[in-house]
Parts: structure tokens; C-alpha cells; sequence
């Protein structure tokens, strides 16, 4: 018998193997509560992405078209700088030292340029000879597949609140389905993407404070920096989630070396995308902020920069907010199931959780409030809903876990329904066109209902 087998038998006994293998048979492989809603959402999802349902390059949203033209050139020139063309014809371009960027920030850029590599060096595939198979892949791979993965992501941090498989099944089809991010799973955009990412970060940090042995999970607290991070970079709306996360950390029941030292990990997994974006970006607008950040870079010349009177000042933050949460393109207006995530938010802080439970509350409030009360204004190239918030709108659903614990009358469970009935209907809508070019200038749902069709809307 070789040395090398005679050492093997040595170390692992044949017993311990057949116990394994026995063990292996009789384990569960497949959990269909878990993949029920995943399989859904790319059931309903893949029929209805953008480039299958509304090919024509001119129905393509402007911010769309600057991040698959980044994209392109990319990998095809090797720079961030873009060339107008009349594929990716966009206005969310900005000119610096007389060459043309997308005044995005370019991270979600880079990661698609990496599957769209990947199409051109294996399967042949540019977007000049395949005009829509390549969009709708890149699409399925920066919005559709993350949003079935946010699905098992919220089914395994339903085991934090202790509920039962069917009820984390069912809070999983509440988060996709009622936030709206089975909406933006059907084009191209950051907050698809970026949600995932913090679900992510929320769920490793979720699993590191469940363990028994913490000292052996420091490779779960760097994972869930470098998805903070990676969502910061994306979507500069959940910055709120990377700075606020580490509260999560410290409140967990260690010695403080072990949270000292896991505030360390968890910083150390946040630098390289951090380093990633100061890379790309300090070099084209000279700071870390990118262009759209930048007023000088795209504000209009003829703007009037005079200070407003105070007055005017609060009463136009105070319309701003209402706007956000009551107007046409509000949160509550399209998705006001989540109200029941604020108020399981509540039913935690007042009830005795462990203190990771309470933090991680706190940190999604705090980054929930923070957009609604500064998010940019609702003009522009509105996409479907409020766009600003959809990055942390299924974080704060989940929180709708909390009151699925607690006892309620029918007309409380009724209420609960209805809103929710009204939330998924609402995002199902959006999948039909949830950004097109031009926005959508009045309520999401019927504006989408009335959309005469790409063909009208070009004027062929």
C-alpha cells in the first residue's frame, strides 16, 4: 500500500468516513422554503428585463446609457473616459480636461465590465453584433440575479428574530415584493445592486453575533465591511451602513479586545473598495466625491447661486420632505407596507433584545431617515418610485419580521394586508417599464399604464 494512502487511512479512519458519507445521504441538499422566492423572482423577473421587453437603444434611460457606455469602453479602451456614440446617446456625461465621463460613480461600472469581458473573450459577444443579448445579460447579472439573492439573504436573517421557515419565506417574498426591488431588478441601476450588498453586510454580522465560537469568525466581519463598502461605493446613500455598522460590532456580548479587534476587521474588508474608488475617481475629478457630486461639473452657469432667505430655505426642505414621503414619486405613496418596518423597528427598541439586535435597528432608522430628510429632489429623470431610497427600502422591510412576532387584531393583520396588497402591486407594475428615457413625470404606476408604447414615444 503507497506511503501516502497508509498516512491518509491513518489520519481520517475508514468509520469516520463511512459515518460521513452516511451522514451526507441523510442530510438535506435542497431547501425549498429557502429557494421558493429566489425561483420566483427570476420567474417573474427575466420575461420583463429591459433590453428583452423595450430593445431600442432610444428608450434606454440616460443613466443607463452612461454606465453601459463606461462599460464599453471599459473594455474596449481601457479608460472610464467615453465616447458619444449613437448606441449609449446620454446626458449624464460630464467633460473634464476635453474628454467625456459619466458622472456616476464608476464601481458598478467596473464589476459589469468584468462580465462583459467575459462575454467578449469566451462567447464572442460585444454590443456592436449583439445588441440586446449582451445588455440583458448584463442585466440579469448586475440586477436580477443580486435581487434573488437579496430574497435568500433576508430568508437567513429571519433566523435572528427566530421565525419559523414559512414565515421567513413569506418575509422574504415581503421585502422583494413590497420594497419595489423587484421593480429595479428588470434594468440596469445601482440600488438593485447596492441593496443586496447591504443585506449582505447586515447578514454577516447578524451571523458572527449568533455564533458560538466569535474568535473563529473574523472572515464573516471582513466580509461584511467589504459589502458595506462595496453598496457605499455603488450608491452613496447607504454610507449611513458602512459608518454605522461597526455599532453593531461593539454591541455584541465579547471582551472589548475581541470588539476592538472586530471593528478592526471589518475596517480592514472596507478599504480595498474604498482604495478601488479613490483610485478611479480622485484622478478624473481631483477628490474622492464623484462628478455628480461636483456642482461646478453640472450645475447650469445661468443658475441663480444667491442665498435664499432663510424662510424660504425651511419651507423648501419642509415641501422637499413631504414631496418624498406624499408625492407623486414618495416612498409612502408607493410602498407603504413599509410603515410596518418602522414599527417593528419600534417593537425591538422597546422589548428586550440582545444589543447587536437594537444597533442594527437603530443603524437602518438612522439610514432610512437620513435620505428622506436630505435624498435629492424627485425632478429629473425620475426612475420608478422614490429611486433615492431603494437601496435601503428592503433593509427597512425586513424589519416588518418584528411585527410578524407579535399578537394583533384582525383589523390590525387586515390593515397589514391591504397595504401590502397595494405595495406588490405597485412594484409588479414597474416591472413593465421601471426607467425609461425622459422619466416619469407624474405617479409611477399610471404613468406606466398610460405609456403609449416605445414606438409612440419616439414618434415612429
Amino acid at each position: 500500500m503507497p506511503r501516502t494512502l497508509q498516512t491518509f487511512r491513518r489520519l481520517i479512519p475508514a468509520h469516520a468516513l463511512r459515518v460521513y458519507f452516511r451522514r451526507y445521504r441523510q442530510r438535506q441538499h435542497v431547501r425549498p422554503w429557502a429557494l421558493a422566492v429566489p425561483v420566483l423572482v427570476l420567474l417573474i423577473a427575466l420575461p420583463m428585463l429591459r433590453p428583452l421587453r423595450h430593445p431600442d437603444p432610444r428608450t434606454m434611460s440616460h443613466d443607463e446609457a452612461a454606465r453601459l457606455a463606461t462599460v464599453q469602453s471599459l473594455v474596449e479602451r481601457h479608460t472610464l473616459a467615453i465616447r458619444p456614440s449613437a448606441i449609449f446617446d446620454t446626458d449624464r456625461i460630464v467633460k473634464i480636461n476635453n474628454r467625456f465621463y459619466s458622472d456616476q460613480p464608476p464601481a458598478l461600472a467596473v464589476m459589469l465590465a468584468g462580465v462583459y469581458w467575459i462575454l467578449k473573450a469566451i462567447g464572442g459577444l460585444t454590443f456592436d453584433n449583439s445588441p440586446v443579448l449582451v445588455p440583458y445579460l448584463l442585466t440579469l447579472a448586475g440586477s436580477t440575479l443580486p435581487a434573488a439573492g437579496a430574497a435568500g439573504l433576508v430568508y437567513r436573517m429571519g433566523r435572528m428574530l427566530e421565525l419559523r421557515r414559512t414565515w421567513r419565506t413569506a418575509l422574504a417574498a415581503v421585502v422583494v415584493f413590497g420594497s419595489g426591488m423587484i421593480a429595479y431588478a428588470t434594468t440596469i441601476n445601482p440600488y438593485a445592486p447596492a441593496a443586496t450588498l447591504v443585506l449582505g453586510a447586515a447578514a454577516s454580522l447578524i451571523h458572527v453575533s449568533r455564533s458560538l465560537r466569535p474568535h473563529r469568525q473574523g472572515g464573516w466581519l471582513a466580509l461584511g465591511g467589504l459589502c458595506a463598502a462595496l453598496a457605499a461605493v455603488i450608491e452613496p446613500t447607504t454610507l449611513v451602513i458602512l459608518l454605522g455598522l461597526p455599532l453593531v460590532i461593539w454591541g455584541m456580548r465579547w471582551r472589548r479586545s475581541l470588539r476592538l479587534g472586530g471593528v478592526m476587521l471589518y475596517m480592514i474588508g472596507a478599504l480595498a473598495p474604498l482604495v478601488l474608488h479613490a483610485k478611479m475617481v480622485v484622478p478624473v475629478t481631483g477628490d474622492i466625491r464623484p462628478a455628480a457630486w461636483h456642482p461646478e461639473l453640472t450645475a447650469n452657469p445661468d443658475d441663480d447661486d444667491s442665498p435664499p432667505d432663510w424662510w424660504d430655505t425651511v419651507t423648501h426642505e419642509l415641501n422637499h420632505i413631504m414631496r418624498r414621503s406624499l408625492g407623486v414619486h414618495g416612498l409612502l405613496t408607493h410602498y407603504p407596507v413599509l410603515i410596518f418596518g418602522i414599527i417593528g423597528i419600534g417593537a425591538v427598541m422597546v422589548r428586550h433584545w440582545p444589543a447587536t439586535t437594537k444597533a442594527l435597528a437603530v443603524v437602518t432608522l438612522a439610514s432610512a431617515t437620513i435620505p428622506l430628510l436630505f435624498g435629492p429632489s424627485t425632478e429629473g429623470e425620475a426612475m420608478y418610485g422614490p429611486w433615492w431610497f431603494m437601496a435601503i427600502a428592503p433593509l427597512l422591510a425586513f424589519w416588518i419580521a418584528a411585527f410578524l412576532r407579535r399578537g394583533h387584531t384582525p383589523a390590525v393583520w387586515g390593515l397589514a394586508a391591504a397595504l401590502l396588497a397595494f405595495s406588490v402591486i405597485v412594484s409588479l407594475f414597474g416591472t413593465i417599464d421601471c426607467a425609461r428615457r425622459g422619466g416619469l413625470d407624474g405617479y409611477s404606476p399610471v404613468e406606466v399604464l398610460r405609456s403609449p408604447g416605445p414606438e409612440r414615444r419616439l414618434g415612429m
